[in-house]
């Protein structure tokens, strides 16, 4: 099974939970993608703290692939003020995520604009960009063609993973934990165990995320989690997709 582990939320505001994730993966032999936050919720610049934007050049050196993971990570607009339909604004910012779907309800052009502004960051902190994965996974209607446009190598979904660059496209499976509520605890566990056990014949990603490892219970689950994806065939993302 070709498997791919990122470790999303990459911020200040998340240094020590960065590094702890980062070594639970070294200790197992294993690179992960880090996902970019150029500005979490407004109060993390990256450019205003040079010691981790140096830290992040070189993982990227080390071989670790660093994607833009939106800008602010956060929805700047209501389902009111967007005049988007409530249920699908429901389903993105209060289901799948905690109002933190930020491309879910973007126009064209304000799409534009803030993969202009993620873009600027990353490049003035000095990293290359290896892709771009939206906040809770979720597109706005043009995000696809405008990444196309921005020839991105990659980008991914809930179920699929994308190449803009090659107008490919491909199902896989993802493997996270949710940890808002010990509904979403118990029940995202038990997707994992029963996912590892089946071993799915479909491209699979892992994604940690800093706020998992806050929970013993979850952090527990990550480390037996990377102990099943050592096992496995561990690639970089563009190589997920089945050769043509």
């Amino acid at each position: 099974m070709k498997l791919h582990i990122s470790i999303h939320d990459t911020s200040p505001t998340w240094r020590s939970e960065i590094e702890q994730a980062l070594a639970l993966c070294h200790a197992r032999h294993i690179k992960p993608a880090l996902l970019v936050v150029p500005n979490l919720h407004g109060e993390a610049p990256l450019l205003e703290h040079a010691d981790f934007a140096e830290h992040l050049r070189s993982l990227q050196k080390e071989g670790h692939e660093m994607f833009l993971h939106g800008y602010f990570h956060k929805a700047t607009a209501t389902e009111a003020e967007r005049g988007t339909n409530r249920v699908r604004w429901y389903v993105e910012q209060r289901l799948v995520s905690n109002r933190e779907a930020e491309f879910g309800s973007l126009s064209a052009k304000e799409t534009r604009a803030r993969l202009q502004l993620g873009e600027t960051v990353m490049c003035d902190a000095g990293l290359t960009i290896d892709g771009f994965v939206p906040p809770a996974w979720t597109f706005s209607a043009s995000l696809l063609e405008e990444l196309t446009k921005r020839e991105y190598a990659y980008t991914e979904d809930h179920l699929r993973i994308f190449s803009p660059k090659k107008r490919a496209r491909q199902t896989s499976l993802v493997l996270n934990f949710a940890s808002r509520s010990k509904w979403r605890i118990a029940s995202t566990a038990a997707f994992v165990r029963l996912a590892t056990r089946l071993h799915p014949p479909l491209p699979t990603r892992i994604a940690i995320h800093p706020t998992d490892l806050r929970v013993p219970f979850l952090l527990g689950e990550t480390e037996r989690l990377l102990d099943w994806a050592a096992t496995q065939t561990v690639v970089r993302a563009t190589d997920l997709f089945d050769e043509a």
